[in-house]
């Protein structure tokens, strides 16, 4: 069993949502290259989420995992919050651990999400492999 993670620092509490609080608090909790995103409340579409703390090393060989056993649930909207959160550590190498989030969300950011250093890739790349005739 992994060891428990420490309680964050004050500066990494913040409020995840828009006046109005559609996910009540969202908060970074850890130290070193062991993190958490703790996720409690509504995932509404108009949910923000709070930045990565500027002590979260955006490097490979840091763990970032999830606990979102106060999330009540979840829209498309949240995901693409969370997406857009999660994108860049993704790509820096962090490592994220998808298996806190609840179990419909996982198989969607575990195939979106861009792999380490990886090239985002357009439209353009995506349909070219199935296209008969090339795009001059």
């Amino acid at each position: 069993m992994p060891a428990a993670l420490p309680a964050a620092p004050p500066a990494a509490l913040a409020p995840a949502a828009k006046a109005g609080g559609a996910l009540g608090n969202a908060r970074w909790e850890g130290e070193g290259l062991r993190w958490r995103l703790v996720l409690a409340g509504h995932g509404a579409a108009e949910a923000a989420l709070p930045a990565p703390p500027a002590a979260l090393p955006a490097q490979a060989g840091t763990t970032l995992a999830f606990d979102s056993a106060a999330l009540s649930h979840w829209q498309p909207g949240f995901a693409a919050a969370l997406w857009q959160a999660l994108a860049p550590l993704a790509r820096a190498g962090v490592t994220l651990d998808l298996d806190g989030l609840p179990r419909g969300l996982q198989p969607l950011l575990a195939l979106s999400l861009p792999a380490p250093d990886g090239p985002p890739l357009s439209l353009i790349h995506i349909s070219e492999p199935t296209r008969r005739t090339p795009i001059s």
